[in-house]
């Protein structure tokens, strides 16, 4: 598995008290550590699945109600330590606690141990002591049956059993999750504090992973869920592409239409951009990253389907290509743009040899208008995907 964003403790405090000791959380450290042992037994010998008898499952839900206290303790006696010093207290236990606070009395608090994690959100209410307004992994009934996917995060929903459950999305409710990042967004109009929580399915490593990302609100009283989508994206491809005050943009792997994917393959690239509205969540604008490769794959997908491909491709191109072996698709990358249009090197397997589409404009919309055969290995070197 790659690294993940877990493995320091920076609990961001606001002012002065004496220097946190050991015998100051002693308690809910020794709980925290008692919870790991006993979880232990039942994580696998790659430290990544975990498996779904009851044991496992009190373990796990006894391991995060003990760093929510070892947090809330750290939170109410307001130790005047570094984040570093914090991050030194916690180790010794298993535990890496990363706090970010949405107002001065609110914190959101990612707690990992190993491969696996869980997100709390502790507030202080006027006069009182900070007590947990949202666990990710005790999240109410009624949120789950609006937002299912939000499941996986609940250590009932560990293991095989579930994997194997009925649906063809169950896996998207099953765990353990890991964290990949917490992402602070704007305030809405009416001052409710927003936040997005991205994390990944802890599974064996493979060419692919698969990912949850949640919205949420705060509005000083309950946190509540806006949106929630899962996605897979390939291993050598980024998923998180930037953050900004405006909102932030993700990448997925999709499925091509006609072209089979396999191998090395990163599968077809989609941007994801969220921006954040006045007030709430929206779907986020989506676009590939190689329009022009999708409308070949959607040539070939219409050709097995036998249906009409005039508003695609010329009948020659049509023509050229209808009885090739498609397979997997292989390298492409773009050769620039010429006198009939763009230039699209592209190869696959069961291709004899490469191809070179020319891309023109039709009705507004991009047309292939001829293919050629190219030399072998002409879709190879410098701006090649796999």
């Amino acid at each position: 598995m790659r690294y993940r964003l877990l493995a320091s403790l920076g609990l961001v405090l606001v002012g002065a008290a004496p220097t946190l000791s050991h015998a100051a959380g002693a308690s809910a450290l020794e709980q925290f550590r008692r919870a790991h042992l006993a979880l232990a037994p039942h994580v696998a010998s790659d430290g990544i699945g975990i498996d779904n008898s009851p044991a496992a499952i009190d373990a796990l839900r006894a391991q995060w109600a003990a760093a929510r206290a070892v947090a809330l303790d750290a939170l109410n006696r307001r130790p005047a330590g570094t984040p570093a010093a914090l991050a030194r207290y916690a180790k010794p236990a298993g535990l890496a606690l990363d706090a970010t606070p949405l107002d001065r009395d609110t914190f959101l608090v990612s707690a990992g141990s190993g491969a696996f994690a869980t997100v709390f959100l502790l507030h202080r209410p006027a006069n009182g002591s900070y007590r947990a307004a949202l666990a990710f992994d005790n999240l109410p009934p009624a949120t789950l049956r609006t937002h299912s996917a939000l499941a996986a995060w609940s250590p009932a929903s560990i293991g095989s059993k579930c994997q194997s459950g009925p649906g063809a999305e169950a896996w998207s409710r099953c765990g353990p999750q890991g964290l990949v990042r917490v992402i602070p967004l704007s305030k809405e109009t009416t001052g409710a504090r927003r936040f997005a929580v991205i994390g990944d399915y802890v599974t064996s490593a493979g060419g692919t992973e698969a990912y949850q990302l949640s919205i949420w609100r705060w509005d000083g009283r309950a946190a509540t869920p806006l949106l929630v989508r899962t996605m897979t994206q390939s291993i050598e491809e980024p998923l998180i592409v930037r953050t900004d005050k405006s909102g932030f943009t993700l990448r997925r792997r999709d499925e091509f239409e006609g072209f089979g994917c396999g191998g090395p393959c990163v599968g077809r690239q989609m941007e994801l951009r969220f921006d954040m509205p006045p007030v709430g969540a929206t779907p986020p604008r989506v676009r590939s990253l190689d329009p022009d490769v999708d409308l070949v794959d959607q040539v070939f997908a219409r050709l097995s389907a036998h249906q009409p491909t005039a508003d695609l491709a010329a009948p020659a191109v049509v023509a050229h290509i209808k009885d090739l072996d498609v397979g997997g698709v292989g390298p492409w990358r773009m050769l620039g743009t010429g006198r009939t249009g763009r230039r699209l090197c592209l190869d696959a397997i069961g291709f004899d040899r490469p191809r070179i589409f020319h891309i023109a404009t039709r009705a507004g919309r991009p047309w292939i208008a001829q293919v050629t055969v190219a030399q072998p290995h002409a879709c190879d070197g410098r701006g090649s995907k796999p």
